[in-house]
Protein backbone atom coordinates (compact mmCIF):
# COMPACT_ATOMS: atom_id res chain seq x y z
CA UNK A 1 0.00 0.00 0.00
CA UNK A 2 2.93 2.54 0.93
CA UNK A 3 4.61 1.67 -2.31
CA UNK A 4 1.44 2.88 -4.24
CA UNK A 5 1.19 5.56 -2.58
CA UNK A 6 5.11 6.28 -3.37
CA UNK A 7 4.42 5.57 -7.33
CA UNK A 8 1.29 7.83 -6.98
CA UNK A 9 3.30 10.51 -5.50
CA UNK A 10 6.46 10.29 -7.75
CA UNK A 11 3.46 10.19 -11.08
CA UNK A 12 2.34 13.28 -9.61
CA UNK A 13 5.88 15.31 -9.24
CA UNK A 14 6.79 13.94 -12.81
CA UNK A 15 4.14 15.71 -14.15
CA UNK A 16 4.69 19.17 -12.15
CA UNK A 17 2.50 18.99 -9.77
CA UNK A 18 3.61 19.86 -6.07
CA UNK A 19 2.24 17.06 -3.31
CA UNK A 20 1.81 17.37 0.28
CA UNK A 21 0.50 14.86 2.26
CA UNK A 22 -1.05 15.74 5.74
CA UNK A 23 -1.74 13.10 8.66
CA UNK A 24 -4.82 12.59 10.40
CA UNK A 25 -3.42 14.86 13.38
CA UNK A 26 -2.63 17.85 11.07
CA UNK A 27 0.92 16.90 10.70
CA UNK A 28 2.74 17.67 7.53
CA UNK A 29 4.11 13.99 6.16
CA UNK A 30 5.39 14.90 2.84
CA UNK A 31 5.53 18.06 0.87
CA UNK A 32 7.42 18.54 -2.41
CA UNK A 33 8.58 21.50 -2.09
CA UNK A 34 9.69 23.48 1.30
CA UNK A 35 10.22 26.86 1.51
CA UNK A 36 12.52 27.62 4.73
CA UNK A 37 10.83 31.50 5.38
CA UNK A 38 7.55 29.42 5.92
CA UNK A 39 6.24 27.71 8.47
CA UNK A 40 5.61 24.72 6.14
CA UNK A 41 9.52 23.69 7.42
CA UNK A 42 8.60 23.95 11.24
CA UNK A 43 7.60 20.42 12.79
CA UNK A 44 5.23 21.96 15.05
CA UNK A 45 3.09 23.22 12.01
CA UNK A 46 -0.68 21.45 11.86
CA UNK A 47 -3.16 21.79 9.19
CA UNK A 48 -6.64 20.98 10.23
CA UNK A 49 -10.23 20.86 8.35
CA UNK A 50 -11.61 24.50 7.99
CA UNK A 51 -15.11 23.93 6.09
CA UNK A 52 -17.19 27.48 5.58
CA UNK A 53 -20.45 26.09 6.49
CA UNK A 54 -22.29 28.62 4.12
CA UNK A 55 -20.08 27.84 1.32
CA UNK A 56 -20.15 23.89 -0.74
CA UNK A 57 -17.37 25.34 -2.48
CA UNK A 58 -15.00 25.93 0.25
CA UNK A 59 -15.45 22.62 2.05
CA UNK A 60 -11.65 21.77 1.29
CA UNK A 61 -9.88 25.16 3.20
CA UNK A 62 -7.52 24.14 5.97
CA UNK A 63 -6.52 26.20 9.07
CA UNK A 64 -2.79 26.50 10.12
CA UNK A 65 -2.31 26.04 13.60
CA UNK A 66 1.19 25.97 15.67
CA UNK A 67 1.31 22.97 17.82
CA UNK A 68 3.56 24.70 20.16
CA UNK A 69 1.40 27.31 21.62
CA UNK A 70 -1.97 25.83 20.26
CA UNK A 71 -2.56 29.29 18.23
CA UNK A 72 -4.01 30.08 15.03
CA UNK A 73 -1.64 31.33 12.44
CA UNK A 74 -4.09 31.40 9.48
CA UNK A 75 -7.50 30.42 8.34
CA UNK A 76 -9.41 29.57 5.37
CA UNK A 77 -6.50 28.51 3.21
CA UNK A 78 -7.11 26.99 -0.26
CA UNK A 79 -4.57 24.02 -0.65
CA UNK A 80 -2.46 26.24 -2.83
CA UNK A 81 -2.30 28.88 0.41
CA UNK A 82 -1.87 25.82 2.76
CA UNK A 83 1.65 24.88 0.91
CA UNK A 84 3.26 28.15 1.92
CA UNK A 85 1.82 29.50 5.50
CA UNK A 86 3.90 32.45 6.36
CA UNK A 87 5.40 33.14 9.59
CA UNK A 88 3.74 35.22 12.03
CA UNK A 89 5.00 37.80 13.76
CA UNK A 90 4.13 36.20 17.09
CA UNK A 91 6.26 32.61 16.07
CA UNK A 92 7.65 30.84 19.28
CA UNK A 93 10.54 29.47 16.88
CA UNK A 94 11.74 33.03 15.92
CA UNK A 95 15.13 33.99 17.17
CA UNK A 96 15.09 36.82 19.02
Amino acid sequence: MAQTLENEIRQFEKAGIHVQCVQEDGKVAYQTKVDFNTCNSCAYLRLLPDPDPFDWFDDDEQKAICGKIGKKIEGALSVFEASRVEIPSWCPQKEK
